[in-house]
């Protein structure tokens, strides 16, 4: 299933996200749990709501604070990842989010593996 991102500055809602209500019901989302949302190597935990009325207009949207993923992503880490459609997808009180090939990864967190000596 396909989404899109969309972040906001809202710190009253840092660990709620939103998300339109056909992927809401799809995944069989509850508003009491927790889960923890999967984005490349980046983990948090979260919960989730449907979206409010005036925003399901737009489908296939995943909005949330700017805040859950820092420091790893930042703001503008963020913005550049608006416009990308990304798979969605839950796995008991996990949800992933991103490529399935996860590679947003920051360059930082990487390493270069050492030659064999031989």
């Amino acid at each position: 299933m396909n989404i899109k991102l969309e972040c906001h500055s809202d710190s009253k809602l840092e660990d709620i996200c939103c998300i339109t209500r056909d992927i809401y019901n799809s995944l069989g989302l509850t508003e009491k749990s927790r889960y923890k949302l999967h984005f490349g190597k980046t983990t948090c935990n979260i919960k989730v709501k449907p979206c409010d009325k005036d925003r399901n207009e737009k489908r296939n949207i995943l909005y949330l604070s700017s805040n859950i993923f820092k420091p790893s992503f930042t703001d503008c880490d963020l913005t550049q990842l608006e416009n990308i459609s990304l798979n969605i997808w839950r796995n008991d009180e996990r949800i992933y989010l991103g490529p399935v090939l996860g590679i947003f990864v920051k360059s930082n967190l990487l390493t270069v593996p050492k030659k064999k000596k031989d």
